[in-house]
C-alpha cells in the first residue's frame, strides 16, 4: 500500500500483472478498466490457482500449484533483477513446478514494459506464505519500476491503518513504539497510550483464552459461544441465530450516518447520511462516546461527526481535505509495520499416501459487519453457497463421490464435513472450500484425504 497508484494508471499501463485477482463478483470498475486496456493493446498476465474471469481475457495465465506460490514469486522477482551478476540463482524448477519457462517469458515481458502495473487481489492473503508472497511482489514492482494497486476484499483497509485500529499502530500510521507520538497523544487525550502488547489481538479469540468482557462492534466471533463471561454485541443485525449476547446495542448502517472511508487508491471518500436510522439505533461513535461518558472518561464529548473529523485532521496528514471534492489519491503514509503472523506449520503442504489431496481454503469476502451478504440477499445464495467443497471429477470418481454427497475431509489438524460440488475446471488433486466468517482451520493449504460420509 506504500506503493499504491491511482486506478486511472490502468489507462496508461502497457503490461498489467493481476495477482490473485478475480473480478467476477467484485471490483467491477477494475474489470471494466482492464477490458478497455486490452482493447487499446495492453498485455494482461494473471496469476491465480483457480479458473477465473481474467483467465479468459489474459494473454497469459499462470496457474501455480497451491503451496508453491512463494517460490514462484520469489523466482519472478529474481528473474527481473536489473543486474544479476553475483546474485543467487532463482529457485529451481522443482521448487516452482513446471513454470520456469513461462516465468522467464513473463520476466522478459515485465522488463520490456514501458508502463508496467501490478494489481494485487485478495486470494493469496489467506495463505500461510502471504507475507513472503507480498514481499516478493514488492520486490518485483521495484525491479521493473511498476506501480501497485492493492485491491483487498474489504473496504477501508487504508483507513483502519491510519486510524490506528491495530495494537501496534497509533493514529496517523505511527508505531506504538514511537515515544514522542505517544507523548503527543497523552497531551491531546489526557490519557496514557500503552506500547504494543501482543496479547490483545484477534488471535486471542482463536486461542480459547477466556476474557471477562468481549465487546464486539460490527463483528461476529468465530467461536460459538464466544470465550467470554460477558458479551456486548453492537451491530445492525441481531445475534440471535449465532449466540446469546448479554447486551445488544443497535447501531446504524453506513447509509444512516455521515463519515468517510479511504479506498484502495488512498483517496478519502465522503459518506453522507441518506436515511434516518430505525428505532433506537445510533451511530457506533455515539454509542462508544455515551458509554465512555457514563464511565466518567474525558475526551469523548464529540457532538457530531464533524468534531471527530476535526480531531482526525490533527492526527492524520492529509485528512483535513476530507470534504474537498478535488482530493487526490496517494500511497499509504505509514511508519509502523503490521506484524504478520508467524507460520506455525512447516512442510504441511506435502501430500503423501495418507493425505493424498491438497485443500485450499478461502474466507467469505462479501460480508458486511461480520455477516455474509448472502444471508440477507437471496440472489447471492446460488453464487456464494456455504458448506461446499469443490472436487475434480476424477478425484470424485476415485472416492465414489457424486454431486451433493456429504464428504468427510480429514487433515492432520482437523476433520470437517462439507457437501461435494463436482467442478470440471477444478485442478486434479486440489480441493477448494470457503470457510465461515472468522473460521480458521490452521495451515493453508494443507494435505487431506476424503471419504463419503456414513460409508
Amino acid at each position: 500500500m506504500r506503493m499504491s497508484v491511482p486506478l486511472s494508471d490502468i489507462r496508461k499501463a502497457s503490461t498489467i500483472f493481476c495477482i490473485g485477482l478475480d473480478t467476477r463478483f467484485g471490483r467491477s470498475v477494475v474489470g471494466v478498466e482492464l477490458r478497455k486496456a486490452i482493447n487499446r493493446g495492453a498485455k494482461l498476465i494473471t496469476v491465480h490457482p483457480r479458473h477465473h474471469n481474467l483467465a479468459i481475457i489474459a494473454e497469459k495465465w499462470i496457474q501455480p500449484v497451491p503451496g508453491t506460490e512463494a517460490n514462484l514469486f520469489k523466482a519472478l522477482a529474481s528473474l527481473t533483477e536489473k543486474d544479476r551478476r553475483g546474485k543467487l540463482p532463482p529457485p529451481s524448477e522443482g521448487e516452482i513446478g513446471n513454470f520456469f519457462e513461462e516465468l522467464s517469458e513473463v520476466a522478459g515481458m515485465a522488463k520490456e514494459a514501458s508502463h508496467p502495473l501490478i494489481l494485487v487481489g485478495s486470494h493469496y492473503l489467506s495463505c500461510n506464505d502471504s507475507p513472503q508472497i507480498l514481499e516478493s511482489i514488492a520486490k518485483l514492482a521495484r525491479n521493473i519500476n511498476a506501480g501497485v494497486l492493492p485491491l483487498p476484499a474489504h473496504n477501508n483497509l487504508f483507513g483502519s491503518i491510519l486510524m490506528g485500529a491495530y495494537p501496534e499502530i497509533l493514529p496517523g500510521g505511527f508505531s506504538t513504539g514511537n515515544r514522542n507520538k505517544r507523548d503527543e497523544l497523552r497531551t491531546l487525550w489526557g490519557a496514557d497510550v500503552p506500547n504494543f502488547s501482543p496479547v490483545w489481538t484477534a488471535d486471542t479469540l482463536l486461542s480459547g483464552f477466556r476474557m471477562k468482557v468481549l465487546y464486539l462492534i460490527g463483528e461476529v466471533p468465530s467461536r460459538n459461544p464466544p470465550p467470554s463471561d460477558f458479551v456486548i454485541f453492537q451491530n445492525i443485525y441481531s445475534p440471535d441465530s449465532m449466540f446469546e449476547a448479554d447486551i445488544v446495542l443497535p447501531s446504524t448502517a453506513f447509509t444512516e450516518t455521515d463519515g468517510t472511508f479511504i479506498n484502495g487508491e488512498g483517496r478519502i471518500q465522503r459518506i453522507r447520511k441518506a436515511v434516518h436510522p430505525r428505532g433506537e439505533a445510533l451511530p457506533d461513535w455515539e454509542i462508544i462516546c455515551r458509554i465512555a461518558q457514563k464511565m466518567g472518561k474525558s475526551g469523548f464529548d464529540f457532538s457530531s461527526v464533524f468534531d471527530i473529523h476535526e480531531e482526525i485532521s490533527r492526527l492524520v496528514n492529509g485528512f483535513s481535505d476530507f470534504d474537498n471534492p478535488e482530493r487526490k489519491a496517494g500511497p499509504l503514509a505509514c511508519e509502523a509495520e503490521l506484524l504478520s503472523p508467524q507460520t506455525r506449520f512447516s512442510g504441511v503442504n506435502n501430500v503423501d499416501t495418507e493425505f493424498p489431496l491438497l485443500l485450499v481454503t478461502s474466507i467469505v469476502e462479501h460480508t458486511y459487519l461480520g455477516f455474509p451478504l448472502s444471508a440477507w440477499v437471496e440472489g447471492l445464495r446460488p453464487l456464494f453457497t456455504e458448506g461446499i467443497v469443490d472436487i475434480n471429477p476424477e478425484d470424485a470418481e476415485r472416492g465414489k463421490i457424486v454431486e451433493g454427497d456429504e464428504v468427510v475431509v480429514t487433515s492432520p489438524h482437523f476433520e470437517k464435513v462439507w457437501r461435494a460440488r463436482i467442478v470440471k475446471a477444478q485442478p486434479q488433486g486440489i480441493l477448494d472450500a470457503t470457510l465461515d466468517q472468522g473460521e480458521s482451520l490452521g495451515p493453508n493449504p494443507t494435505p487431506v484425504r476424503i471419504r463419503k460420509k456414513d460409508v
